[in-house]
């Protein structure tokens, strides 16, 4: 997938955030910090393990790209020039470690749109760029049920 995005922007793109990892050959992924201690992963930039306190334990270590919803919230207002509604959620990835991402591919208002959903990592490109002509990579999540997956209408 990195490399099929990459092939389509005229620059690499770049990672939106520091979790985001895209490697030169291979897929891209999020990356935590591993606690060589206590083993918690964490998903924010620090030094100190926010479970034991321990210094300087703080490893590398990818997350998985599957994880369950743990809270979310479905946003009917926004900012102008923002589709809404979409869904924002907390997911703990299943070898540990939480992120807050949007849902994608699912209604809103499905009733399987519930907390412990099973979801999956999903890459893209950016809809948007920067003043320098910078391409950015995002990710979301989407059900793991394809059955749940919406069908997007074409615009045209």
């Amino acid at each position: 997938m990195s490399s099929e995005l990459n092939a389509q922007a005229e620059k690499p793109l770049l990672p939106v955030n520091h979790l985001l990892q895209i490697p030169e050959c291979g897929e891209p992924f999020l990356q935590g910090l591993k606690c060589s201690h206590c083993g918690h992963i964490a998903t924010d930039q620090r030094i100190v393990c926010p479970a034991c306190f321990a210094r300087n334990t703080l490893m590398p270590t990818p997350l998985s790209s599957l994880g369950k919803v743990l809270a979310f919230t479905v946003v009917r207002r926004s900012f102008p020039g923002l589709p809404v509604p979409f869904v924002s959620a907390v997911i703990h990835m299943k070898d540990g470690g939480d992120i807050k991402v949007n849902l994608e591919n699912i209604d809103v208002d499905h009733q399987a749109l519930q907390v412990g959903l099973e979801v999956e990592l999903i890459f893209k490109q950016a809809p948007w760029g920067d003043e320098h002509g910078n391409e950015y990579m995002i990710y979301a999540a989407q059900p793991v049920d394809q059955a749940l997956h919406t069908v997007k209408e074409d615009a045209s």
